[in-house]
């Protein structure tokens, strides 16, 4: 009975590390999905900036439509002081 109990005990151990391996693994693989978004927003956003950048009307009446604020998505251009 007391090897039964040790077996079942192991057994328990070993899917718990599996478990704990996992979330490890699922967080890095959300930490990268992450860092490709960002990488990939931050590239639409300079694209909108140089497409956009010469139509300050044409910006106005997105921001309008959308009913966004200046802030919400920065879709004027950044000054080249401030550009990072």
């Amino acid at each position: 009975m007391d090897a039964d109990v040790t077996a079942i005990l192991a057994a328990i151990d070993v899917v718990s590390k599996k478990v704990d391996n996992t979330k490890d693994e699922l967080k890095e693989d959300i930490q990268n999905v992450q860092k490709t978004v960002d990488k990939h927003t931050s590239s639409l956003q300079h694209i909108v900036r140089v497409v956009a950048g010469p139509m300050p009307v044409a910006i106005n009446n997105i921001e309008e439509k959308l009913g966004i604020a200046k802030t919400d998505f920065p879709l004027r251009p950044v000054p080249a002081e401030t550009a990072g």
